[in-house]
């Protein structure tokens, strides 16, 4: 009962956090301009967007595949994976991060693989997505330099070092990597078993045997992540005139924001859009609008895929489940 009331509180405090920081965002703008800009949309390219978002669940079901067949238990169906991805993300609109436990237990449920060890499996994925981000990182800063360059001029920190270690944040955090050390002395004994087999999932990224199909489609994933991103800029005319430079450093801020535990990004990823538009000298009203369309239809992608992953995954695995039963 506790457990279930800190989870409720736990996620309606990150929705507030996320609603809080959306209205801080758009309150202060004309929301008279930001309507003017919804009605001269061009539609077509947020279909693509949702096609491309479908297409990338398909090439992610199948690269996180990769890494459950060395466990030697059963193989998912590229459908199953498919559908764990849908599920997944759906399941980050209601608490975040829950779609990573979520997809893991749609996969144990449909199928006859160790929880614990799928957990291993998706925390290697993740670990390899981190990877990526940070690469894309790196070469946009480089790509778009100059553009960078004159951000750090201008927002130079003039806090000391000290300063930032005398900092609550610090000693907090400090505080908190102490604590969890402690319980893991203390539990450890209990929770061997399930972190051998997290371990077994996640040492199945140095099994492969395709390793160059897999680096091949985290490229892909990743391209596609972009595409996804990239195509929404020519739904309004004042965007499309966005070069690849700067339309990658729009998606490279936005991962920024999405990687805050508020469900779906909400908040935070349209503050570090707008920001990244208004820098790059586009109007507040527009830079609003933007984001707002762009992250709107990614939630629609999220609900869409996630509803039809729903419904017709008891359908087409019907006949699994009684036969786990």
């Amino acid at each position: 009962m506790k457990t279930n009331l800190k989870k409720t509180i736990n996620t309606l405090v990150s929705l507030l956090v996320g609603v809080l920081l959306f209205w801080y965002v758009y309150s202060k703008m004309d929301f008279s301009s930001i309507v003017e800009n919804l009605k001269n949309i061009h539609y077509f390219p947020l279909f693509l967007s949702i096609v491309l978002a479908g297409i990338s669940y398909y090439i992610r079901g199948k690269r996180w595949k990769r890494l459950i067949v060395p466990l030697n238990e059963e193989t998912p169906t590229d459908f199953s994976m498919t559908m764990a991805m849908m599920v997944g993300n759906f399941a980050n609109l209601i608490i975040p991060r829950a779609g990573e436990i979520a997809r893991c237990g749609y996969l144990s449920k449909y199928h006859k693989v160790t929880f614990s060890k799928l957990i291993g499996t998706m925390i290697a994925e993740r670990l390899t997505d981190l990877l990526c981000i940070i690469i894309i990182s790196i070469t946009t800063i480089a790509l778009e330099w100059n553009t960078f360059s004159t951000f750090f001029t201008q927002n130079q920190s003039s806090t000391s070092f000290i300063d930032r270690l005398s900092s609550p944040w610090v000693w907090g955090s400090i505080l908190v990597a102490i604590i969890l050390i402690v319980l893991f002395i203390v539990f450890y004994n209990k929770i061997k078993n399930t972190l051998l087999n997290m371990w077994n999932g996640v040492k199945t990224i140095f099994e492969l045997k395709d390793k160059w199909k897999f680096l091949g489609e985290s490229v892909l994933i990743w391209m596609l992540f972009f595409g996804l991103f990239h195509v929404c800029i020519y739904a309004f005319d004042f965007s499309s005139n966005l070069t690849i430079g700067e339309s990658l450093t729009l998606f490279v801020l936005g991962c920024l924001g999405i990687l805050a535990p508020v469900q779906g990004g909400v908040g935070p990823w349209h503050y570090m859009v707008i920001f990244g538009l208004t820098f790059l000298g586009y109007a507040e009203t527009d830079a609003g609008a933007f984001a707002l369309v762009v992250h709107g239809v990614q939630m629609i992608a999220y609900i869409i895929f996630g509803i039809l992953a729903l419904i017709l995954s008891p359908i087409v695995n019907k006949q699994k489940v009684e036969n786990n039963e």
